[in-house]
């Protein structure tokens, strides 16, 4: 029996580099051609349908892509990142069988801690390749083949001006700055306030203004009769500010470094010194973000046969839509960003329009609107008009390109699909049995108490036709917590339609663009209407009473227990409160929370 305690007997020679296998590539690849095809021997830089091998990769059924310089598990046929290799091996294939070069087989099995010296060794030697492969890795990568670009970089190049480029350094250009670290101090604070100031001139322009500013197109469509609006809620504009910020940071970064580059404005240092010694929404700061903004987005900006993207707001767009492994996100991720760069474009030109208005008082607002109309319409050799192309562009081919489904039902007899996490049709049955047995146990004995009394509603029907605020919806006893609203409110309400009670909502993103309604009725099941309706009639006036009570000095919380069907304590709830409530209920059962658009 041999002596297990004995040190290996011969561990294999250090490893060749990686690099210099993959440069006798050109010269193997001839050699191996001339092989029979029948051989299976594996030397070092033998070159198989775009793979590299070595003796020691082989040993570990591992192979680096030649192309694309990353390595691939030959047994899972997996591409694994530098961070992966470690992990794939020991966990994946560790204590399995493998056919390998000499004594390398042994040195790879992780059953016991006897072989942890042997294991660190070849630890080391895998880190070693990998150290090798990260400077292909951490570069922007361009395809040979053009059938591998999908429609959308064909489009842009967006691929091809980043290629060969640190990605960790291209995305920290657009990292949004944080106001408690000390690369650009205030940056965000200092944005919101400028649009902020910007969207209380809305109140103070005329209407065929704001319409103007709503025309992208008016050649085409004409002038639109929506004027350009404010959005429904503040929390929104928050969003809406994000790619400018971005934009400035990495104006701000690319001038603190120095090198030339499309977009270099000496008031960027201007703007970070005021940033980081005076108040970030002081005057200065908001003017200096003022008339860089304005330069930036009145600019011709034309290509000088380089393979920069001259424009800096396209060229932020791309920055933000390249993803941490070197891809780019798909179009339908990229009409969003174009949107908020759109509606604060037409803010600082607003802002423009005043700024002329205080410099003479007596000039007229539509003159000056009509001078800068250039910057804001389409088919125009600025970013307003670029941007809407691309807009053009990634729309067409989020709505024509056909997507793979969301969910794959792979048992139509029980009902199981597959969506990431394997699901049983019968577990959602089970969640939606909770969601309402609980609400019932909930009214009949925490707020009945156990006594029997209800309200009954068969007979009633709603009038949808009448917005008279006296007009019952329900009943009398329900009018104050879903009462038909008063005309200047929206057709959004609690309904009776036929024997269903039913949820009248509006998709407020819709009204925010186009200013029109659209009605989406909700039927609710048995159980729901019936708990609602019971809630309403019976528990609600008292909650009101306890509203007034409880919150004396915020009658915008009384308010909420009188127009409005669903409270949330002192507030209306959020998708946040309701993704919450949903993965609350479903992950006992399902073992994964739902959320709103998962199914």
């Amino acid at each position: 029996m041999s002596d297990k305690s004995a040190p290996p007997q011969q561990l294999q020679p250090p490893l060749p580099s990686l690099l210099s296998v993959m440069q006798s590539h050109s010269t193997s690849t001839t050699q191996a051609s001339q092989l029979p095809s029948t051989s299976t021997s594996a030397t070092p830089g033998s070159h198989t349908i775009g793979l590299l091998h070595h003796t020691y990769l082989d040993s570990l059924n591992l192979a680096v892509n030649a192309e694309f310089h990353f390595l691939t598990c030959q047994i899972c046929q997996a591409a694994l990142a530098p961070g992966e290799v470690k992990h794939h091996l020991t966990k994946m294939h560790g204590t399995q069988s493998r056919k390998g070069a000499g004594d390398t087989q042994a040195l790879w099995e992780v059953e016991t801690a006897k072989d942890e010296g042997r294991s660190t060794l070849h630890q080391s030697l895998v880190n070693s390749l990998l150290k090798e492969l990260e400077p292909m890795l951490q570069v922007v990568q361009t395809p040979l083949d053009g059938r591998m670009v999908s429609p959308w970089l064909l489009t842009t190049q967006w691929h091809e001006h980043m290629a060969g480029n640190d990605i960790k350094k291209l995305c920290s250009l657009v990292a949004l700055p944080k106001n408690n670290d000390g690369d650009i101090p205030g940056l965000s604070d200092a944005v919101e306030a400028y649009y902020e100031e910007a969207l209380s001139l809305l109140d103070k322009t005329g209407e065929l203004v704001l319409q103007r500013l709503n025309s992208p197109d008016p050649m085409k469509s004409g002038i639109s009769n929506t004027p350009f609006h404010k959005h429904l809620h503040k929390t929104t504009m928050k969003q809406y500010i994000l790619p400018v910020v971005a934009l400035l940071a990495m104006l701000i970064r690319q001038e603190y470094s120095g090198k030339p580059f499309s977009g270099s404005n000496p008031r960027l240092m201007e703007l970070l010194a005021v940033l980081c010694i005076d108040d970030p929404q002081g005057r200065d700061a908001l003017d200096l973000i003022h008339q860089l903004l304005f330069e930036v987005w009145t600019t011709a900006w034309t290509h000088d046969g380089d393979r920069d993207i001259v424009d800096p707001t396209e060229r932020c767009l791309a920055l933000m839509m390249l993803r941490q492994d070197g891809a780019f996100k798909e179009p339908q991720e990229v009409t969003p960003v174009i949107a908020r760069f759109h509606y604060c474009m037409c803010l600082t030109f607003l802002q423009e329009i005043h700024h002329h208005l205080e410099s003479d008082p007596d000039s007229d607002e539509l003159e000056h609107c009509m001078d800068l109309e250039n910057f804001f319409v389409e088919k125009r050799h600025y970013t307003f008009a670029h941007l809407h192309s691309l807009q053009h562009q990634a729309s067409s081919l989020a709505y024509d390109t056909m997507s793979l489904p969301q969910v794959w039902w792979t048992d139509t007899r029980t009902w199981k699909s597959i969506r990431g996490e394997q699901v049983n049709f019968a577990d959602i049955c089970k969640v939606f049995e909770q969601t309402e047995a609980k609400p019932v146990q909930i009214w009949e004995e925490v707020i009945l108490m156990g006594q029997d009394i209800r309200v009954e509603y068969d007979r009633i029907a709603d009038d949808l036709v009448s917005k008279d605020e006296y007009t019952p919806s329900l009943a009398e006893e329900l009018c104050r917590a879903s009462k038909p609203a008063a005309v200047a409110w929206p057709t959004q309400n609690l309904v009776v339609l036929g024997k269903h009670v039913s949820l009248l909502c509006q998709y407020l993103k819709t009204i925010a663009l186009t200013g029109k309604d659209k009605l989406i009725p909700h039927a609710l099941d048995g159980i729901t209407s019936d708990i609602l309706v019971q809630d309403l009639a019976l528990a609600r006036p008292h909650a009101e009473v306890a509203a007034r009570a409880c919150f004396p000095d915020k009658p915008e919380v009384v308010d909420l227990y009188q127009n409005y069907v669903f409270v949330n304590y002192d507030q209306l709830f959020d998708s946040k409160d309701l993704l919450t409530i949903m993965t609350k209920c479903s992950l006992p059962i399902l073992h994964f929370g739902l959320t709103i658009s998962s199914w």
